[in-house]
């Protein structure tokens, strides 16, 4: 039998939610870059993009802004 899925190569990149710059941790250089991203001074990779995306509704917005500095915080 012939098993042509034997090699294929599958990649999985994992993102941690807020780690805009990919250090591995969640910071207030993330809070920054977001401001600019909004603001629309920096241009993000789609990974980036993909960890700003907080509150998961397909955007990067002042919500998400406003929800990484409350996990900062501690509140959330």
């Amino acid at each position: 039998m012939d098993y042509p899925y034997l090699n294929t190569n599958v990649n999985v990149d994992f993102y941690l939610e807020g780690d805009l710059n990919n250090d591995g941790k969640v910071s207030t250089t993330d809070i920054v870059l977001m401001r600019r991203y909004i603001a629309g001074l920096e241009n993000s990779n789609e990974k980036a993009v993909l960890a700003a995306d907080i509150n998961g509704d397909g955007r990067v917005s002042t919500t998400d802004l406003v929800k990484i500095r409350r996990i900062l915080a501690g509140l959330e």
